[in-house]
């Protein structure tokens, strides 16, 4: 749904209450407003690499766009919330598939390129069910 479309900055597991609310102020308070950020495609992947289910269209890591996540990174780390261990990809989850044949059909060659200005951060939850995840603010 292009409802659901977004560029994660940061994923964590739970976060007990009073973590969260410290979070949001923090995360409210530093970006409240922020300048436009350049968001550009890269090109379409699948993850996990061993045994993919899920379609992504990577996004241009940027000076900006890195700012913004290391800022985030910061505010996690102030919350005492640690780093994410895992390299960071700039990334929009386009689907989810769960059979080999879906996978095979896939074309991953076929992008047009596009440029876009980002003007929002917003804290989602996500919540996981059989048809797809499910965000909200």
């Amino acid at each position: 749904k292009p409802d659901n479309l977004h560029i994660p900055l940061r994923f964590h597991a739970s976060i007990d209450e009073s973590k969260l609310n410290e979070l949001n102020q923090l995360l409210e308070n530093k970006f409240s407003t922020i300048d436009p950020v350049m968001i550009s495609t890269r090109r379409l992947l699948l993850f996990p690499s061993k045994k993919p289910h899920i379609v992504v269209l990577a996004i241009h890591l940027n000076e900006e766009l890195g700012q913004l996540v290391h800022a985030v990174n910061k505010i996690h780390s102030d919350v005492g919330i640690p780093i994410e261990k895992r390299p960071f990809l700039a990334h929009v989850t386009l689907g989810r598939f769960h059979d080999v044949i879906a996978q095979e059909n896939i074309r991953l060659d076929i992008l047009k390129p596009v440029e876009e200005k980002g003007t929002q951060i917003i804290l989602y939850h996500s919540q996981p069910a059989d048809s797809g995840s499910f965000y909200k603010p």
